[in-house]
């Protein structure tokens, strides 16, 4: 007979995001996984739940005493780590869904740490070199006050033209530069048609360069290109880097068991 009832328990994340990432689009930021965890009881009937929530974790604990909470109110406890990792009392996983068995020792991974996805951005010069994929974001921007205002996206493409040919990317796109201009002029279209006296589109014009680059970091990786690729005058770039390809992290996370 399995378990009567099952408290399900999650590792609380949040999105933070620094204010240079923001100014360069990047709204979301870094992903960090808080060590911290939420949950309810589920009651079981079979393969069926009842989809109620009591009793409840609503306010995030450390994780020992989540655990604490956790088998003073149900039969079995499963745990999901932000990484996808499951681990559990009193109830078994499969081949599909593995489940770790908790031992106590394993609080001590619990702490704020960024997502195992992002670990390459706490890589340091004296790890090895690892192969980037660079990225340049080239768009046509004017100042106003504190704000930034798009240019009307016509007459733009001999100037960024003539910056991809002097800076010789591995490659481009302009494809974000044409989802703008068809939403631009579906903009202006329907205002016309409805007597608006203006519209609002969240797109963005902007070409996207790409190079590979072979360096420790992605700081080192970005530098020579952030240091060489000077936009024409009204315009902006922004260079960002990522593995090409998926990377063990460097480091395992603190305290990890």
């Amino acid at each position: 007979m399995g378990p009567r009832t099952i408290a399900f328990l999650v590792e609380e994340d949040a999105f933070v995001a620094s204010p240079a990432q923001r100014a360069a689009g990047d709204l979301l930021g870094d992903h960090w996984l808080l060590g911290v965890v939420s949950g309810s009881v589920q009651p079981q009937d079979g393969d069926r739940w009842d989809g109620t929530g009591h009793p409840a974790l609503t306010d995030p604990l450390p994780v020992a005493e989540a655990i604490a909470w956790a088998t003073a109110n149900a039969d079995a406890v499963l745990l999901r780590d932000g990484d996808e990792h499951h681990f559990g009392i009193g109830i078994e996983g499969d081949d599909d869904e593995p489940i770790e068995p908790w031992r106590p020792e394993l609080a001590a991974r619990f702490v704020r740490r960024r997502a195992a996805a992002e670990r390459w951005k706490d890589r340091t010069p004296h790890d090895p070199p690892i192969a980037w994929e660079v990225e340049a974001l080239l768009c046509p921007r004017k100042e106003v006050g504190p704000d930034r205002i798009v240019h009307e996206p016509c007459e733009t493409d001999a100037e960024a033209f003539a910056a991809i040919a002097r800076w010789a990317p591995e490659a481009w796109s302009d494809e974000a530069v044409r989802d703008y201009r068809e939403l631009y002029w579906r903009g202006v279209r329907e205002a016309e048609r409805d007597g608006s006296a203006g519209w609002f589109t969240w797109g963005d014009p902007r070409w996207r360069l790409t190079w590979t680059v072979t360096a420790a970091t992605a700081e080192l990786a970005a530098a020579p290109l952030r240091a060489r690729l000077v936009p024409p005058e009204g315009w902006e770039v922004h260079v960002r880097a990522e593995p090409a390809e998926p990377v063990e992290p460097a480091a395992p996370p603190p305290s990890a068991v």
